[in-house]
């Protein structure tokens, strides 16, 4: 592959797409002094332009001055090519009017058996493409440790309240967990909480203030199991 010719061959009029991507394929397999011999049909094959309009295109391109084809006849009596490009002409060539203009009752467009895909042309120059889309899956709930639908109804919970739903909220949910961990609340008594009182937001004071429980008594009494009444739905 020279991208030397490949630059040269982007940069070119020849009057026709379908001709400049034949041109460019042309450059894309050719060393760097323009020599290349694939085959008519491996070009058709990677262009997806039928065979005939290959021929058509590179015999056009051989008048117009773009290549020299050297035509070759193996020891057997198949014949292979050998393309020289001469991409190194005066700047100012232009392709022959006719070219340019379609003739009558001609749109200029490939015949219906000529199937062919868009082409796509690379640039030399860096492309900086950045993952604005991250899936939604790659949000991380492990410090959680609550089941999975659990989560899956404080997704809608916050969706429900037009809030959002980030790595940066799921960890600052997760730093108020722990601190009513530490009083005695467990983290799904936590979020079960915080979507039945439909908070939109969780904090551990906010939940022992609700729960009528003085945060610094070192915990839950477990032996008074009124505070329980406030989880049921």
């Amino acid at each position: 592959m020279s991208m030397i010719l490949t630059a040269k061959a982007l940069g070119i009029k020849v009057g026709s797409p379908l001709r400049k991507f034949v041109l460019i394929k042309l450059a894309d397999n050719a060393n760097d002094k323009g020599e290349c011999f694939p085959s008519y049909q491996h070009i058709s094959d990677q262009c997806e332009i039928e065979r005939r309009t290959v021929i058509r295109h590179v015999k056009k391109l051989e008048e117009d001055g773009f290549l020299r084809i050297e035509r070759r006849k193996g020891p057997k009596g198949n014949r292979s090519n050998v393309f020289h490009l001469t991409l190194d002409g005066p700047s100012d060539r232009k392709s022959p009017p006719s070219d340019l203009i379609a003739p009558p009752g001609d749109t200029g467009s490939p015949p219906l058996s000529d199937p062919v895909s868009p082409i796509t042309c690379h640039s030399f120059e860096p492309v900086n493409e950045q993952d604005n889309y991250a899936p939604k899956n790659s949000l991380d709930f492990s410090d959680w440790e609550v089941p999975n639908d659990l989560i899956v109804d404080w997704k809608k919970h916050r969706k429900q309240k037009r809030a959002a739903v980030t790595q940066r909220v799921i960890n600052m949910h997760s730093k108020e967990f722990k601190k009513a961990n530490a009083l005695g609340i467990s983290t799904y008594q936590a979020v079960e909480y915080q979507i039945n009182r439909g908070w939109t937001g969780y904090e551990a004071e906010w939940h022992i203030k609700s729960l009528g429980l003085n945060g610094e008594s070192g915990g839950l009494n477990m032996d008074d199991t009124t505070w329980a009444e406030s989880f049921v739905r």
